[in-house]
């Protein structure tokens, strides 16, 4: 049970660690990126799964200094979430204008909710599974 518990309550601990350190980096990024609006001119699409093709907009905008960009998301859906034509969003480091992203909370935290939904259920059964197996005190003597 403590190998059972201690792999847990690692991969748990391991999987929170990144989660925290994706959203440090995130909030790192944020805090010097450019917001800017951008437009939907097309979509990229992406069949990954059985059930069929998802739309990933693609967006062009220009940085505050006047450069053109073309934006390929990664956040795709069926259908598609946005128009063509329609005005979104997007963040840029004006450093490195390789480093886009969608103003919205799941282009920027995705990784976060995905690790932490994984790492602290981990985490928990491997620090609370235990404790819940340890023989209750005899109170009576």
């Amino acid at each position: 049970m403590k190998i059972f518990a201690l792999v847990f309550g690692g991969i748990g601990a391991v999987l929170l660690l990144i989660g925290g350190l994706v959203f440090y980096n995130e909030q790192k990024f944020l805090g010097k990126a450019e917001v800017v609006n951008g437009t939907v001119v097309d979509y990229n699409l992406s069949s990954s799964t059985d059930s069929g093709s998802t739309y990933c907009p693609v967006i062009d905008f220009n940085t505050k200094k006047g450069e053109p960009v073309r934006f390929y998301a990664n956040v795709c859906s069926s259908p598609p979430s946005y128009d063509i034509g329609e005005q979104v969003e997007v963040v840029y480091d004006p450093e490195d204008i390789k480093h886009v992203q969608m103003n919205g909370f799941w282009s920027q935290y995705t990784g976060v909710v995905v690790l932490s939904c994984i790492g602290l259920p981990f985490f928990l059964i491997g620090v609370g599974g235990p404790l819940m197996m340890r023989p209750a005190k005899n109170k009576e003597k």
